[in-house]
């Protein structure tokens, strides 16, 4: 299944069913005095099989740029979402048509954002599913944020939850066992349940297998093999891998990938992914206007989050900024973390 996951995203690379934005050449962005297109017809984007499987909802953002025939021709991804849906969303608005933006009479192409939603099909409600879910994530919440050994209670509750069949219970409990967290050290049956868990796709232990036989912590040493199951958890969800891969592409100075990752867990309002996203979009070779003001705002969600670093340099870069330009700021920023995001 890995080999499979993995081949199903080489095969969307970096392919888009729309150029980039950076192609563009002519554009206005709104602001007033401009009438902004007014959607007409829209479809409802498909769900790739993972998204489906992970259970993954949310409001997708395009920065898009509507031409002056109400089509969608140029389009970036603003906000992500992942499992491959931001292939989706491109195709999806392919096919959108507006009445197209106007000032003074006169019609224009203008840069917009857009809006695509995804939303699971309907299935009738499991309240006792849904308590299991936020039980867990109550749990994996309390360690991650204070301290990383659970509480006899808690343990037991895991382990009822994994009895019920929750992945990334079972995942938890791996860990658990391997680091000898609030239970007896036990490397073989810990090493047993998080390959289970990864193998029904549970981010976080595909990312705890990974970054271990990255570090050679107790397996052996395969980085090629880590930086795989890391690459599949970036791909499903998790921010700490998206970081991770961020932080590795960033060193090895590809630009274009190290901010594609950390677009990914910016977005879910990591702040560490926010600050060093806002810094590559502010400095650095490949800097442009829109970027730089993107990048402001990056930096402005990061700082309100508390992130010092953060809050140094957004007072650096907003100085340097125009009138419009704050202006165009202050539009965007609602836009660039997820609304409605479920992902396990």
């Amino acid at each position: 299944m890995l080999i499979s996951v993995l081949c199903f995203l080489a095969s969307l690379g970096h392919s888009q069913d729309l150029p980039p934005i950076s192609a563009a050449t002519d554009y206005a962005r709104l602001r007033e005095g401009i009438n902004p297109p007014k959607l007409l017809h829209s479809s409802d984007p498909e769900y790739t099989s993972q998204a489906l499987e992970a259970g993954i909802e949310g409001t997708l953002v395009l920065h898009a740029i509507v031409d002056v025939k109400g089509n969608v021709a140029y389009a970036t991804v603003l906000s992500p979402l992942p499992a491959g849906l931001d292939a989706k969303a491109m195709a999806a608005v392919r096919h959108w048509r507006y009445a197209p933006a106007d000032m003074d009479g006169e019609i224009i192409p203008v840069l917009t954002t857009i809006d695509v939603l995804f939303r699971l099909p309907y299935k009738p409600p499991d309240p006792a599913a849904e308590q299991r879910r936020k039980a867990f994530q109550r749990i994996a919440n309390r360690i991650s944020a204070a301290d990383p050994t659970p509480t006899p209670d808690e343990v037991r509750e895991l382990k009822d939850l994994a009895r019920h069949g929750l992945m990334p219970a079972v995942g938890l409990l791996g860990q658990l066992d391997f680091l000898g967290l609030g239970v007896p050290k036990n490397i073989t049956e810990g090493l047993a349940d998080l390959q289970k868990a990864a193998g029904q796709h549970d981010t976080r232990s595909l990312f705890f297998l990974g970054s271990t036989e990255i570090a050679g912590r107790l397996l052996p040493k395969n980085e090629a093999q880590g930086w795989q199951f890391v690459q599949q958890a970036a791909f499903l969800g998790s921010a700490d891998a998206q970081s991770a891969l961020g932080d590795k592409d960033e060193r090895a100075n590809d630009r274009s990938e190290a901010k594609r990752y950390y677009r990914m867990c910016a977005a879910t309002g990591h702040a560490v992914c926010e600050f060093r996203l806002g810094r590559m979009l502010v400095t650095g070779p490949d800097m442009n206007p829109d970027d730089f003001a993107q990048g402001v705002g990056w930096l402005e969600l990061a700082k309100d989050r508390g992130d010092r670093d953060a809050a140094r340099l957004w007072e650096t870069a907003v100085a340097k900024l125009s009138s419009i330009q704050l202006d165009w700021v202050k539009q965007l920023k609602p836009h660039l973390e997820l609304r409605d995001y479920r992902g396990f």
